[in-house]
């Protein structure tokens, strides 16, 4: 079975989405895109 290749967190704001995003992204070793400063 393949890895899937995106994880999108959703929720209200100040809930921790982005802390708890760039710790995934860091342990597994993929890259960390916030689309609040990509847009």
């Amino acid at each position: 079975m393949q890895s899937p290749r995106n994880i999108f967190l959703t929720g209200f704001m100040g809930t921790g989405k982005t802390s708890v995003g760039r710790h995934v992204a860091h342990r597994l070793g993929w890259r960390f895109v916030d689309l609040d400063e990509v847009i």
